[in-house]
């Protein structure tokens, strides 16, 4: 935001008309107003006003990609791991039959703390990553060769934003966090 200038959100439920508008000392310009049904204009609402709202019982999905299985969890911001569920990795034949053991393992874990959690995001560990493109590529353990779009391909199946990095970075940071390294400025 500019200096002299806000942003607020309106939403009106009687429509379900969602209205964004910047305000400035001389007048009050619309920027877009969507009709939309009631679901969408309450998601895109909270989209934009995820700094706002005070989300209770926040948790993600954590995706270990590894030669052998594929595990899945869902943890809470204090890292206690709430569900589990996992696959074999080489059970799938491509690319694509994996994305879709990926997205039907996500769903079942949803299903299961719908009620009890809200799931901010997807984080996925894998090898032969490429984090900034989002994708992995020539992993030998994998059961796929072609360079595969991991996080754009889950981000669609899911509806869940989602990020990608080096399967040992991510295990290190975890245990900088939560495990045995916890409080520790240096670790190996």
């Amino acid at each position: 935001t500019r200096k002299g200038r806000k942003k607020s959100v309106f939403v009106h439920t009687e429509n379900f008309f969602l209205r964004v508008r910047t305000h400035d000392s001389k007048n009050c310009l619309p920027l877009f107003q969507l009709k939309v049904n009631k679901i969408k204009a309450l998601i895109f609402a909270k989209t934009l006003t995820k700094h706002w709202i005070q989300v209770k019982n926040k948790a993600v999905i954590g995706i270990d990609i590894g030669g052998t299985g594929t595990k899945l969890a869902i943890v809470d911001e204090e890292g206690r791991i709430l569900e589990r569920s996992s696959f074999d990795t080489q059970a799938q034949k491509g690319g694509s039959s994996f994305i879709a053991a990926i997205a039907d393992a996500v769903v079942e874990l949803q299903q299961r703390v719908t009620s009890s959690h809200t799931i901010l995001g997807i984080g996925i560990g894998a090898p032969a990553c490429d984090e900034l493109a989002g994708t992995i590529s020539g992993a030998a353990n994998l059961p796929f060769t072609e360079t595969l779009p991991v996080r754009q391909l889950v981000e669609e199946q899911c509806g869940l934003r989602t990020r990608l990095a080096n399967d040992a970075n991510v295990a290190a940071i975890g245990e900088g966090q939560f495990g045995g390294a916890k409080g520790m400025s240096n670790y190996a």
